[in-house]
């Protein structure tokens, strides 16, 4: 095939429409008409030979085909992008984009609404995109490039991924009332307690279990939920017991519930932000990486 008969912005819809396994929803992201992104599906069909997208019983679902090149087609693009942004061409104002990051609902309860202000106000080109993914799924996505930017805590990365801590947290143990009674919690009795676990994948030792498992110890798990805005009703119905951060603490506990130091020394939790290193030298990344400090500083409970 001749590449100069292929309209490179075919590829940047590609990406868009695997991405978003919906047609309607890549036009919104790449601010174009829906007619013209279904004309612009129709000549990938043609060209690639393949369907690409097509409806199943549970939605739209790209091929095998259309998965088997998308990481080429997202290299691609991400390289066209970094060619074009640089300090003179990157204007917050005016530029059109998706910004990808990978958070659990309570992260991006905590930091995306002032985010979401800072970029309606100074970059209303640029929309948010937000997955939630297991740690060794948020380190493939940053290295293929199907996301951004992540925020999570204790991920482990290779060099290619970095990092740096956008706001520190501290440990504490959330249960019913008087499921401790007045005592101060001990680890004997934190250890009897049955615990609600909240991860993207039942595996995923941060947090608590990682410290536990050093010392010979474990702490029973009654059930793992991957998301923590349901986790209050749960542990007003039951005697479960919650390790979560203090500030997400803060926004969970109501007057069921009661909030009880850990009965060790816990380390600091330090969420942070990840990203993949190739986009460092860029403009965007720079001026992106500034919005999130921000936001950070507007987290309750944390000093600016």
């Amino acid at each position: 095939m001749n590449l100069r008969s292929v309209d490179l912005n075919l590829l940047v819809l590609f990406d868009a429409v695997i991405a978003e396994r919906h047609v309607t929803r890549a036009a919104e992201r790449l601010h174009m008409s829906q007619p013209a992104a279904s004309g612009g599906l129709r000549k990938l069909r043609a060209i690639f030979k393949d369907q690409l997208l097509v409806r199943t019983p549970t939605g739209m679902e790209p091929t095998p085909r259309a998965l088997e090149i998308w990481g080429q087609v997202a290299h691609v693009v991400r390289e066209m992008q970094r060619i074009f942004d640089t300090p003179a061409s990157f204007d917050p104002a005016t530029s059109r984009r998706q910004v990808s990051v990978r958070m659990s609902d309570m992260l991006a309860f905590l930091l995306l609404p002032r985010l979401a202000a800072l970029f309606e106000h100074r970059a209303p080109g640029i929309t948010f995109g937000v997955v939630n993914l297991s740690p060794s799924e948020t380190v493939t996505a940053l290295l293929d490039e199907r996301i951004d930017y992540a925020v999570s805590t204790d991920v482990v990365h290779p060099k290619a991924i970095g990092s740096e801590v956008l706001f520190t947290d501290q440990l504490v143990c959330m249960v019913r009332k008087g499921a401790c009674g007045e005592r101060e919690m001990t680890l004997e009795h934190f250890l009897a307690l049955s615990h609600l676990k909240i991860a993207s994948h039942p595996a995923d030792q941060r947090f608590i279990d990682h410290w536990l498992a050093k010392r010979g110890v474990e702490r029973r798990i009654a059930g793992n939920l991957p998301y923590w805005l349901v986790a209050p009703d749960v542990l007003a119905e039951t005697g479960h017991a919650l390790v979560v951060p203090a500030t997400i603490a803060r926004h969970l506990a109501d007057e069921r519930l009661a909030v009880h130091e850990i009965p060790f020394a816990a380390r600091t939790v330090e969420w942070r932000l990840y990203w993949n290193r190739r986009n460092e030298q860029t403009a965007s990344h720079a001026w992106i990486q500034q919005q999130f400090h921000e936001a950070a500083r507007y987290v309750p409970g944390h000093p600016a």
